[in-house]
């Protein structure tokens, strides 16, 4: 939901570009300090990683990743991710990445 509610930006109409615009989104609805970021990299026609270096939980980031990617997909696409990276912040570490399939 946070792209109905957040400082969005909005020009664009693919999964690619919405994803792409977590980032954006974060830097201007963020405040404080080193706040991180998000990088997303299209792997395929129908899929991507999205890397998060953010304070936030996991289960957050998954869920933003999933609505972003759900907001822009076809009707008839399944949205799918899984966590595919080698480290994990509920590890201790600094960065979780993600796939998502649409």
């Amino acid at each position: 939901q946070l792209p109905e509610i957040a400082n969005w930006p909005n020009e664009f109409e693919t999964v690619p570009e919405g994803l792409q615009s977590i980032d954006e989104a974060y830097q201007r609805n963020h405040r404080g300090g080193e706040i991180g970021h998000y990088r997303f990299e299209q792997t395929e026609d129908r899929a991507g990683e999205v890397t998060c270096y953010t304070p936030y939980p996991c289960p957050f980031d998954r869920g933003l990743i999933r609505g972003v990617a759900k907001q822009y997909a076809s009707v008839d696409a399944f949205v799918f991710i899984e966590e595919t990276g080698e480290t994990c912040r509920r590890d201790g570490d600094d960065t979780c990445v993600y796939t998502v399939y649409w």
